[in-house]
């Protein structure tokens, strides 16, 4: 039988996993066998040891995209962009009103999916690795004539992502380093 400080570390752990479920659906499939075992262990080092390796795997810089919101995604034309952004594993969201614009402002892509981050109002903890956050972000595609964007959050607050400019390729797929406003 676990003793008080093992039951109250326990308890904190479920609290985590709590927390991630709610503010990160991205993150259901790993933290749901964390859950199970939070819920049959009476083991709290196994527990910490399972969460542990869970968040480490949600921290990986590779993002696994469903192939069928790959396929669907392809034949839409959309704009792939991994995001990287230094951090000190803090909660983080991204505003819907997230664009890539073209230098001169003249075209714009809306954000259409985020992973491994929730939209706002929500904030999901991201874990970092080597001190960098990763997620990916899934935009309308732009006019082909457009040749470098950049990614800018506009939120009536202080505090947005923003990336310097992106040259175009031929994958639309982009790998950025964003920045705090």
């Amino acid at each position: 039988m676990p003793d008080d400080k093992a039951i109250r570390k326990l308890n904190e752990c479920y609290i985590i996993i709590n927390e991630y479920y709610s503010s990160c659906p991205a993150f259901y499939p790993k933290l749901g066998a964390v859950k199970s075992l939070i819920l049959r262990s009476k083991w709290v080092l196994v527990i910490e040891s399972a969460l542990i390796d869970c968040m480490e795997k949600v921290a990986s810089p590779e993002t696994f995209i469903d192939p069928q919101l790959l396929e669907q995604l392809e034949e839409e034309r959309s704009i792939i962009v991994h995001c990287k952004i230094f951090s000190d594993g803090d909660f983080l969201r991204i505003w819907k009103t997230t664009y890539l614009t073209q230098q001169n402002g003249s075209e714009r892509a809306s954000l259409l999916f985020a992973l491994q981050i929730s939209i706002a109002p929500q904030w999901c903890f991201i874990e970092r690795a080597d001190g960098w956050s990763y997620f990916t972000l899934i935009f309308e595609t732009l006019p082909k004539y457009v040749r470098s964007f950049a990614l800018q959050e506009v939120i009536p607050e202080p505090g947005g992502f923003y990336s310097a400019l992106i040259q175009r390729n031929k994958t639309d797929v982009y790998e950025a380093t964003l920045m705090y406003d």
